[in-house]
């Protein structure tokens, strides 16, 4: 039978999973060895799977596993399954790779108190080149520094406000990774 006579079938995209999914890497230091794994991605209908990963610097690999060396800061990686009829899918994950941090802890120092809002307040609007915990700084973890955040410090330390979101009260890892915070001081 040709291909002509061969019944139609349809085709299904492969089903993309990505170990850990999008997650906040402890810094082994200014390096840190990560692994990117989408050897669970499956075909539907038993089809061979081809991968690319990329980044936005271009193709990293053409694997379904990746070891990469990552100085700290935030990452997009994007994950192409493609079958040999053309099913093509794609999922993305942000790979954040920082030091632990306590939520509210700007200067990143280990303590709660005024000095944290007025470290972020200061980073914000006169020295912006100062180094501070980005992640500890966004107490609100709303995915952004803002002149709110430390409001919500000060409102948590003076006025009984809500607590920081998580890593609080210990320090730990953002649960929410962000391509454009991290925690690159270490104390």
């Amino acid at each position: 039978m040709s291909f002509w006579e061969a019944p139609y079938r349809d085709n299904s995209p492969p089903e993309i999973f990505i170990e850990g999914g999008s997650q906040a890497i402890e810094a082994q230091g200014p390096i840190t060895q990560v692994s990117l794994d989408g050897s669970q991605t499956i075909d539907p209908d038993g089809d061979e799977i081809l991968y690319v990963w990329e980044s936005n610097q271009g193709v990293i690999e053409t694997l379904p596993r990746v070891l990469l060396d990552l100085p700290l800061g935030g990452y997009k990686f994007t994950l192409t399954a493609r079958d040999p009829f053309d099913a093509i899918l794609q999922e993305s994950v942000i790979i954040e790779v920082e030091y632990l941090f306590i939520r509210g802890d700007s200067n990143n120092d280990g303590v709660l108190n005024i000095t944290d809002p007025v470290v972020t307040l200061n980073a914000l609007f006169i020295n912006t080149e100062i180094k501070i915990c980005k992640d500890a700084a966004d107490a609100d973890d709303k995915d952004g520094l803002n002149i709110t955040d430390a409001i919500y410090m000060l409102s948590f330390l003076f006025l009984g406000g809500p607590q920081p979101m998580s890593p609080y009260p210990d320090k730990g890892l953002d649960p929410t990774p962000e391509l454009d915070l991290g925690c690159d001081i270490h104390k």
